[in-house]
């Protein structure tokens, strides 16, 4: 997204860089790039903790910030939380599918022996399955000899 054409006589203000935040805030959340705004929102929360401490103060935050981002438990958190996200979500589309396999199973058997529309003659040997719809059971090969 580009920006109007500024007045080159002048010089750019506070108010142009929070509208150049809010494009790029708004840009990375339409691209879908969750990682690029985390990323943002931690730069800018940095920005504004540096800016309100006294110099003294200061030292020891970013240090203790720096030994985390070093340590096991920053790549911890996310990943874990990403096994858990995908974990639930595999389970929830098993669900789903399984349904809808169900319910395409039997569509597929009403189409096959069309009993239920009376247009269709049910058939004498069904070879995918051996389905008998008239006694609901699956014929075995010594029982298929006899029709």
């Amino acid at each position: 997204m580009s920006l109007p054409p500024r007045d080159n006589d002048r010089a750019p203000n506070i108010f142009d860089v929070l509208i150049r935040l809010i494009d790029v805030t708004y840009d990375l959340f339409q691209t879908g790039n969750i990682a690029g705004v985390i990323i943002l929102g931690w730069t800018g929360w940095i920005m504004y903790v540096s800016y309100k401490l006294p110099a003294k103060d200061l030292a020891p935050l970013l240090g203790e910030t720096l030994v985390f981002l070093k340590s096991e438990k920053f790549y911890l958190f996310p990943l874990g939380a990403a096994l858990i996200i995908s974990v639930a979500i595999n389970i929830i589309q098993a669900r789903i599918y399984k349904s809808h396999i169900k319910d395409l199973a039997e569509t597929r058997k009403l189409l096959v022996h069309g009993l239920g529309e009376g247009k269709l003659k049910p058939l004498k040997n069904h070879h995918s399955s051996h389905y008998d719809i008239i006694t609901d059971t699956v014929k075995t090969e010594d029982d298929q000899g006899k029709d």
